[in-house]
C-alpha cells in the first residue's frame, strides 16, 4: 500500500513427516534482512543437497509473515568416471554424482577407509593390438583373458566411517556414489554420502604388468610388442619388478630386457599405504626381483613422494613416470624365504632365452654336467650368450 517496510528473509531446514507433510525447525540456516526498498536477495552456500527447506518471508515491525514456500535443493551434476578424466568442465573441488550403471568396487585399502573402483572397461581411449604386434605379457601367459581397461577412481569414507562385514564393496557393484572430487589427474572423491552396496557378488581380475606398462616413453618405443598403459588409481598386479637403489625405481628385470633388446620402463614407488602383515615387505635389496599388487598413480610436476630414497635431480622424461603404491601380496622372486637364490629363469617359464649348456660346480671346484649331491653353483648358458648363476643343494 506504498508504505515502506523491511522485509526479512529466512531459510529453515525441513523434514519429511510420516504422513507426507513437513514441518520446519525453529532455528533458520540462513537469514537476511532487506532495506527500505523491500528487496532481499540471499545468496546461501549453507544448503546441502536433496534436502527439503522452507523460505519464510517476513515483514517489518507489526507487519505479518508475507510468504512461506518450501522447496529442494538440487542434486550435484551427474557424471561418470570418463567424464572426470575427460572434460574440462568437471574440476576439483565440486561435488558430483557418479552414475555408471557398472561402478564396481575392486579393492579395499588396508585401513577400511577407502575403496579403489572401476567402471566396466570405460576408458575413453582404449589402446588395441595392432597387426604384426605380439602382446607381450599375453604371450608368456603372465596376463590370461582379455585387458581390462577400466576407468579408476579411489573412494575416501567420511572420517569414523566403519565399513562393517554387511557392507563391504569389495566385488559388488555400488550406486549411489556422491562426493566432492579432491584429485582430477588420479581421480579421487571424498565421499559425501555413504553408497548403496549390491548384494551380488562380481568377479574381479587385476591386469598383470611389467614396469614397462607404467612408462609412457618405454611404451612409445615398444614397436612390435604390445602393451596396455596402466590407467591412473587402476589396481593392477605387478610382475618382475628389479629394484635399483641408484635411481631410487623399480625397473624391469634384466632377463625381460636380455630376451628383447627392446623391453625397458620404470617407475617409482611408495610404500605408505601398505599393511599386509600376511605378506610383509622387509628390506629392499637392489637388485632383487618382485612381484606384489599395487596402484598407479601418474607423477604430476616431478612429485614423485618414494619413501625409499629422495632423488634431488629429477631425470628426463621423470616428470611423466608413474608412482605405484604397493598394498598387498608382497613376494620376493629371485630368492626363498630363508635366503637361498632362486633359479630366476625357471620361475619366468619358457619364451625368452634357449638353455644350450647346464654346468655343475662343487664346493671343491669340480665340474660335471651332473648334479653333484650337497652344494652345486648351477651356470646355465643361453642362446643369446648369457649366463646364469644360481646355487642348489641336490640330495
Amino acid at each position: 500500500n506504498g508504505t515502506n517496510y523491511k522485509a526479512t528473509l529466512s531459510i529453515y531446514e525441513c523434514v519429511e513427516n510420516a504422513d507426507g507433510t513437513i514441518s520446519a525447525s525453529s532455528t533458520a540456516v540462513d537469514t537476511k534482512q532487506g532495506g527500505a526498498s523491500g528487496t532481499v536477495v540471499i545468496a546461501s552456500e549453507t544448503l546441502e543437497p536433496r534436502m527439503i527447506y522452507m523460505v519464510r518471508l517476513t515483514g517489518g515491525g507489526s507487519y505479518p509473515d508475507l510468504l512461506e514456500i518450501a522447496f529442494c535443493t538440487p542434486l550435484p551434476t551427474k557424471v561418470t568416471l570418463a567424464q572426470i578424466v575427460n572434460e574440462p568442465s568437471i574440476v576439483v573441488g565440486k561435488e558430483y554424482r557418479i552414475v555408471d550403471d557398472n561402478l564396481i568396487g575392486a579393492f579395499l585399502s588396508n585401513d577400511m577407509t577407502s575403496v579403489y573402483c572401476k567402471d566396466d572397461n570405460g576408458f575413453a581411449s582404449p589402446v588395441y593390438i595392432e597387426d604384426g604386434q605380439t602382446d607381450f605379457m599375453v604371450s608368456h601367459a603372465w596376463q590370461t583373458g582379455d585387458w581390462d581397461q577400466s576407468n579408476w577412481v579411489e573412494l575416501k569414507y567420511p572420517s569414523g566411517t566403519e565399513l562393517m562385514q554387511s557392507d563391504e564393496p569389495t566385488g559388488r557393484k555400488l550406486s549411489g556414489v556422491r562426493g566432492v572430487l579432491i584429485n582430477k589427474v588420479n581421480p579421487t572423491i571424498q565421499l559425501t554420502k555413504l553408497p548403496a552396496v549390491s548384494d551380488e557378488k562380481v568377479g574381479i581380475k587385476f591386469n598383470s604388468y611389467l614396469a614397462t606398462n607404467f612408462d609412457p616413453a618405454m611404451l612409445a618405443q615398444a614397436g612390435n610388442y604390445f602393451f596396455v598403459p596402466a590407467k591412473p588409481m587402476e589396481v593392477a598386479n605387478v610382475m618382475w619388478a628389479r629394484w635399483d637403489e641408484a635411481k631410487s625405481q623399480f625397473v624391469v628385470d634384466a632377463p625381460v630386457y636380455n630376451s628383447t633388446g627392446t623391453i625397458d620402463g620404470a617407475f617409482y614407488v611408495n610404500l605408505s599405504n601398505y599393511n599386509d602383515e600376511g605378506h610383509p615387505i622387509g628390506e629392499i635389496e637392489h637388485g632383487g626381483v618382485y612381484n606384489f599388487t599395487g596402484y598407479a598413480t601418474i607423477n604430476v610436476n616431478g612429485v614423485r613422494g618414494s619413501v625409499l630414497k629422495d632423488v634431488a635431480a629429477l631425470e628426463e622424461g621423470d616428470a611423466t613416470r608413474m608412482v605405484v603404491y604397493p598394498i598387498a601380496n608382497w613376494q620376493r622372486m629371485d630368492k626363498d624365504p630363508d635366503g637361498t637364490v632362486t633359479d630366476i629363469q625357471s620361475v619366468y617359464g619358457d619364451g625368452y632365452r634357449e638353455v644350450v649348456a647346464v654346468e655343475y660346480v662343487n664346493t671343491i671346484g669340480q665340474r660335471s654336467n651332473e648334479p653333484f649331491k650337497g652344494v652345486n653353483i648351477v651356470v646355465t648358458r643361453y642362446s643369446d650368450g648369457s649366463t646364469s648363476t644360481v646355487k642348489k643343494i641336490c640330495k
